[in-house]
Order: structure tokens, then C-alpha cells, then sequence
């Protein structure tokens, strides 16, 4: 059996939809004991009005390593009996207590994960990451807790609190180390730890509690002795929500936890110089404090009534923005999610899944006959293997639902071999790789017949940064490659020319420019056309005065506004020569402005 730390942050994926639903089903048994603390303000509230007697001290008792140090057969035992003490569990759920203890002892049985190519399972205790151990973990520590206090011989606690496996205790001052003997003999498997109390201070989940002149108990914030006072930098890739969420969850913390209103406005002036120190400007926290009064008010009837739905979508700078504005005049709410984690950059406990078995994946295939020409690029949130195999053999239901690989083999008469499927990009955060890169589809030499879906709304990116367009500008590259069949590491600009496909950049820059064309002839819609206007110079000598193709440039002072399609098009028409935005036609236009992007 491997060390604790193997087990960290692996996932039991066999039994992990099941055990999220387990979850569901005990979490309301969880909590119904005295000594159970919920969170922080809990904590605070529960120790607010204490006054400590002349012959107490307060200590802490920590138990080591508590998920894998839970008894398997015990954790059953105990949730059969919390089950049949529970009279609203028939109003939840129509399963039998038995076939939740059967549940329960499938999902702590089937432990299995693999490490460096070899098979591991778990031979004791709650797997780490199992949605079901912390509620497992509760149930036995509540038990654990009742048995240890009405057993003990001495003086018991006169408070014990638990979160988790950090106990707070208010006991005798002659009893902590035999209560810390005592508690470490119920079982052989959970051991506790124990921190004393030094210079009347002790430090409990994020609070420091002190013992003040009067022996009452107060709380400040804690802070570790290696924290740096690090937090979000103003200037990184997330949207402002999160980082104004940052001020003011250290604000409400501070609310929280001190006890003494003296000491806020302190704690106030460290997270403003903390905060500055990571760019934060003064605005920003004075865009905190409204939003944290906002969120005081009382909430009407009426704004009940009308909670908008909310989604949560990828954040990407100046094209997320934009989506949300949609949003919002369809009475939806949008949160924002990073895309980069550094979690997700430096830390991969478990081993890469073999080519067959990886799925949300965009793929290519060229046809192995040396005459034809067609090569083919989908995408899959199935496994590789399973699309695969789908592509080898017809449809079960309707010949017209086979697959374009398969119907191309029947009709051609070429042979299938998918040994050759170039995998061309996956994207791991999001549930279907068609969320980011549609159905390419099948193509030839004859780039009518391209059916390409880089262009799909590719307007709305004008202004978007350079990392995203590069995601984009790496699959165009990798399909053309495809298409000529050479080295990953073969240069892609004479295969874009070739081809004669624009650059991301460039097709982004054609489509705006495309619709800046229409608005000015009458054949665009109105939404489009009151976004533009034609340029009148205040000083009609000048040259640029007898210039009629002209755009005025609305001013904007912010970066994200840069983007609109009212100030980012004008700017991109105004720098294009003059013959170009004098074309006649649409057709004429499209033909001189692609060959200006390809020789500019």
C-alpha cells in the first residue's frame, strides 16, 4: 500500500458518479452534533460569549492523516446506525438503507488508480478525492467524539468543537495531557496531535484566539509564519469580478472573524497594503466597498422573484466581456472561470491516458489510397478508439448517419486504416471539444469544397489576445499540414499560400472589414450601420478632408473597448489604400482586399 501523498488529488473515476450521489443522500445526517462547526463564523460565534475560569486553559487536538486512518467495516457500522436514527430519510430518498450501505461499501472498496504504469488499489481508509470521505470522515469523528467524551474518568472538556480533524477544547488546566492519552486509546487507527496554547494565544482553522486581561476570548485573523502576503496580481489574465472578489473576501473576513470592532480598521490598512503591493489601484477598492454595500441591502420581493439563470463560461480577455453584454439582455447571468491554472501547468498526479483511451479531441485523417487527395478533420468528446471504430463500420440504424470516413471508403473504393489519425489538439477543460473547435469536416485540393469553420463569428474576436488567436492559428496550421502531408515542424507559410488560406489574424480582419463594406452600401443590417459614420474633417483645406471613404474613430480610454466593432473597423478601413474602400462591388472588394492582406 502506497503513502498518503500517492493518493492525493486521484480521483476513484469507477465509483465517482455514484459516490457524488451518496454524498447527496448523507450530507444531511452530517452536522447534527453540539461539538460540529460548519465554518469560521461558526467558530466565532460559538466562542464569543465564553468567559474562561481561573483553572481552564483552551487547547487543540489534531487527528494525523484522518481520511486514510478511517476504518473502512467502523464507517460502515456507523452509517447504519445514523441511517436508522434518521426519520426524513424516506421524504429524500426511495433506496433502503441496505442498498445505501451496499453503495457505500462499493465506493470504499474501489479504490484503484494507477501510478507510473502500474495498478494500485487502496487497501485502507477513504480514498483522497472521493466526493464521499469527508462526510464518512464526519460521521466516524462524530461518533468518536461522543464515545471519547462520555468515557473519559477525569474532568471532561467543558467545550470541545471540531471542523473536520482540528479540535478546539476548553479543559481543565491538570487534564490536557491525560485527555490527549485518553482519546489516542480508543482506537488503533486514529491518533491525534496536540497543540498547546502559548502566551494565551492559539491558533484555530483562520483564527488566532487570544485570552484577554478579563479571561475572555477574543479573535484576530491568522496568519502563517511563511504566508507573504501574496495574493491575485491586478495585472494577470482574470476578469475584474475576481479580482474585486479578492478584496472584498478579505474585507468580509476580517468582518468575521475579529471580534473587537478596534481591530478591523488594522486588519483593513494590512490587506490595502498587501493589495497594493499586487497593483491593485485605489478604484478598485473603491468599487469593492460599493459592491460590498450593495450586497448588504436587504433583497426586495421583486428581485427575488427575478433571479436571473446563471452560466459559467471560459474567461478570455475582451471576447468574454462582450459575451456577457449578450447575455444580459437575455436576463442571463455570467460567471467567469480561468482557463490557466498553475495546478493544471505543474501538477499531473496521474499518468497520461494511452492515445486510444483520450477523448475531446480534434483528429485528422488522410486517405491512404497515393491518387486521392481528400484528407478529413473532425473532432470527438468520445474516446479516440470509439470514434474510430465508428468510422470503420456503417451505421446500425440508417445509411445516411454513416460516417464521412466510411462513406467515403464505400464510395471510392479505398481502403480504411486509422493507424495514421494525427491527433491535433484536445482541450481538457471543457466538456465537448466542439465547444472550442467545430467539425472541420472533409477537403481536397479544390478549395471550394473546403468546409472550414474558423470564419463561424470570427468578427467577435477582433481585439481578442494573442494567446487565443494563437489556439487558433495552431489548428489552421496543423490542418494544412495534414492536407500536405509533411513534419509536425515543417514551416506553414508557404502551405497557407499554397493554399491560399488567410492567417486567423487576417480572416478576423477580412470579416470585419467585409461588414464595414456592406454597412457603407446599404447591405448590411442596422444594428451595423448606426455603429459607423463617415469622417467630416473641421478644417476643409486639408487633403484628408477631400477623403469621402473615410471612418470616424470614436475615442475610447479603455483597452477592452478598443475592441468594438465601432472603433476596432473604422481604424482597420481607415489603413487600407484608398482603391480598396473606392471598390464598386462586394465581390471586387473581397477580391483586392485578400490579396492586400497577402502581400501586406
Amino acid at each position: 500500500m502506497l503513502s498518503k501523498t500517492s493518493f492525493e488529488g486521484l480521483l476513484c473515476l469507477v465509483t465517482y458518479n455514484l459516490a457524488k450521489h451518496l454524498t447527496k443522500i448523507l450530507s444531511p445526517i452530517v452536522g447534527k452534533s453540539p461539538h460540529h462547526i460548519t465554518n469560521t463564523q461558526d467558530f466565532v460565534d460559538k466562542i464569543k460569549d465564553i468567559e474562561l475560569g481561573d483553572d481552564e486553559i483552551i487547547t487543540s487536538y489534531d487527528v494525523t492523516a484522518l481520511f486514510t486512518c478511517i476504518p473502512p467495516t467502523e464507517a460502515i457500522k456507523i452509517t447504519r446506525q445514523c441511517l436508522e436514527e434518521d426519520s426524513n430519510l424516506a421524504n429524500r430518498k426511495t433506496w433502503t438503507i441496505d442498498h445505501i450501505i451496499e453503495a457505500e461499501q462499493l465506493c470504499l472498496d474501489t479504490t484503484y488508480f494507477s501510478n507510473n504504469g502500474q495498478f494500485y488499489r487502496q487497501l485502507y481508509g477513504c480514498s483522497m478525492g472521493n466526493p464521499i470521505s469527508p462526510v464518512i470522515a464526519n460521521l466516524v469523528m462524530e461518533w468518536f467524539e461522543q464515545h471519547a467524551l462520555e468515557t473519559y474518568q477525569g474532568v471532561p472538556p467543558r467545550l470541545w468543537l471540531r471542523y473536520v480533524d482540528d479540535t478546539f477544547v476548553i479543559i481543565n488546566r491538570h487534564e490536557p495531557d491525560n485527555f490527549f492519552t485518553h482519546i489516542n486509546s480508543i482506537s488503533d487507527n486514529i491518533k491525534f496531535t496536540q497543540e498547546k496554547c502559548m502566551d494565551n494565544k492559539l491558533a484555530f482553522i483562520d483564527c488566532h484566539v487570544q485570552i484577554n486581561n478579563e479571561r475572555k476570548l477574543t479573535t484576530v485573523v491568522y496568519r502563517k509564519p511563511t504566508h507573504t502576503d501574496h495574493y491575485l496580481q491586478f495585472g494577470s489574465h482574470h476578469t475584474l469580478v475576481h479580482k474585486l472578489g479578492v478584496i472584498r473576501t478579505l474585507h468580509y473576513r476580517a468582518e468575521t472573524i475579529i471580534s473587537e470592532e478596534i481591530n478591523v480598521p488594522h486588519e483593513k490598512d494590512h490587506i490595502a497594503g498587501a493589495l497594493r503591493k499586487c497593483g491593485y489601484p485605489d478604484w478598485a477598492f473603491e468599487q469593492a466597498k460599493r459592491k460590498i454595500d450593495a450586497k448588504k441591502a436587504p433583497v426586495t420581493p421583486n428581485e427575488q422573484a427575478t433571479r436571473k439563470t446563471l452560466i459559467t463560461i471560459p474567461y478570455c480577455a475582451g471576447v468574454s466581456e462582450r459575451v456577457k453584454n449578450i447575455y444580459k439582455l437575455l436576463c442571463i447571468t455570467t460567471a467567469f472561470k480561468p482557463v490557466n491554472k498553475l495546478s493544471g501547468k505543474l501538477v499531473h498526479v496521474k499518468d497520461k491516458p494511452p492515445r486510444d483511451k483520450q477523448s475531446n479531441l480534434v483528429y485528422g485523417y488522410k486517405c491512404v489510397d497515393p491518387d486521392c487527395t481528400e484528407a478529413y478533420v473532425g473532432e470527438t468528446k468520445q474516446s479516440l478508439k470509439a470514434r474510430l471504430g465508428q468510422h470503420r463500420r456503417p451505421s446500425s440504424t440508417d445509411w445516411q448517419l454513416d460516417s464521412a470516413i466510411y462513406a467515403h471508403a464505400k464510395t471510392s473504393g479505398h481502403q480504411i486504416d486509422t493507424e495514421d489519425v494525427i491527433i491535433l489538439d484536445r482541450e481538457e477543460r471543457c466538456h465537448s471539444a466542439e465547444d472550442i473547435y467545430p467539425e472541420i469536416g472533409w477537403w481536397n485540393e479544390d478549395i471550394n469544397k473546403l468546409n472550414v469553420r474558423l470564419d463561424y463569428a470570427n468578427s467577435l474576436l477582433i481585439g481578442c489576445n494573442s494567446s487565443n488567436i494563437t489556439r487558433l492559428q495552431r489548428l489552421q496550421n496543423r490542418a494544412a499540414r495534414i492536407i500536405f502531408q509533411v513534419a509536425r515542424r515543417h514551416s506553414t507559410t508557404p502551405l497557407l499560400a499554397s493554399l491560399h488560406w488567410l492567417p486567423v489574424k487576417d480572416r478576423i480582419a477580412f470579416k470585419t472589414l467585409l461588414y464595414i463594406f456592406k454597412s457603407l452600401n446599404d447591405q448590411a443590417p442596422s444594428y451595423l450601420t448606426d455603429c459607423i459614420t463617415i469622417y467630416e474633417s473641421g478644417r476643409p483645406g486639408l487633403r484628408s478632408a477631400a477623403d469621402t471613404t473615410r471612418l470616424a474613430i470614436p475615442r475610447n480610454h479603455r483597452v477592452v473597448g478598443g475592441g468594438a466593432f465601432s472603433i476596432a473597423g473604422p481604424k482597420l478601413w481607415n489603413n487600407l489604400p484608398s482603391s480598396i474602400r473606392s471598390c464598386p462591388t462586394v465581390s471586387s472588394f473581397k477580391s483586392h482586399l485578400k490579396t492586400h492582406l497577402f502581400t501586406s
